[in-house]
């Protein structure tokens, strides 16, 4: 797994050499830093992070809105908690606890 830092967790390298989707654990970790919260505005995090993994143009813009789309959806389905951030950072689904998901 590379270095923690949301640009590491959105190279296109690492994208392609996690194991599951594509996308899964490198999300996965990325919404866990984001929803652990550290005082900075998560777009600008994420504006940081797809532009040091090369990102430009569209695709920085449509990865950007992607990530922030989910991170608004982890919340809104009370993933954030400390269990579910530790379970995203290991790369598996948070338990939802909100909703009409609840508990799965």
């Amino acid at each position: 797994m590379p270095d923690a830092s949301p640009a590491s967790l959105t190279a296109p390298s690492w994208l392609r050499s996690a194991s599951g989707p594509p996308t899964s654990r490198a999300e996965g970790g990325l919404l866990a830093d984001l929803g652990a919260g550290g005082g900075e505005d998560s777009v600008q995090v994420l504006d940081k992070a797809v532009e040091a993994a090369g990102y430009k143009g569209m695709a920085a813009n449509l990865t950007r809105d992607s990530l922030l789309r989910h991170l608004d959806i982890a919340h809104r389905l009370g993933c954030l908690t400390a269990t579910g951030l530790a379970e995203m950072k290991r790369g598996r689904a948070a338990t939802v606890v909100r909703g009409p998901y609840a508990g799965d």
